[in-house]
């Protein structure tokens, strides 16, 4: 918006639609011509028109889960009187967002790979966070527990 370009998902899927009856009529017209080559080329691309479809409708999902979460949690965080709501709220849109990027990415068979290792190293990362927290946190209350457990192994 602060850019003033505006995306709606009925013009996206629209230009989408578009496009892939365009490649379609030029192939059977390629053909039709008899230029072998080219409609070999347009004929990969159609084969890789499913891909881009469900990317799309994968961003488009996307848009729309990311939209509510962060409006979910933006109420319900200042229902619960936390602050930084806001933050914790695009943190949200953020994580969101991202997963989409790499599902999209996995989808149009983008560096795989690299695709791979970065939702590993994101999914590791999280885990670690909360073994972390939950380590230091609980630290205490762990304590106590052992302390009981030693007690009644004595008796």
């Amino acid at each position: 918006e602060k850019a003033e370009i505006k995306v709606d998902a009925s013009g996206f899927v629209g230009a989408i639609v578009k496009w892939v009856l365009i490649i379609v009529v030029l192939q059977i017209a390629v053909g039709i011509l008899g230029w072998t080559d080219f409609a070999v080329i347009l004929g990969k691309v159609i084969d890789y028109l499913p891909n881009v479809i469900v990317a799309a409708l994968i961003f488009v999902v996307a848009v729309i889960v990311a939209d509510i979460l962060q409006k979910v949690v933006v109420a319900a965080a200042e229902g619960a009187r936390f602050t930084y709501t806001r933050f914790a709220g695009a943190i949200v849109k953020w994580a969101i967002w991202i997963f989409a990027i790499l599902a999209i990415l996995r989808q149009l068979v983008i560096a795989p790979e690299l695709v791979e290792t970065l939702f590993g190293a994101i999914v590791y990362g999280i885990v670690a966070v909360f073994v972390i927290a939950f380590g230091l946190g609980g630290r205490d209350v762990a304590a106590e527990i052992l302390q009981d457990l030693k007690k009644k192994l004595k008796e």
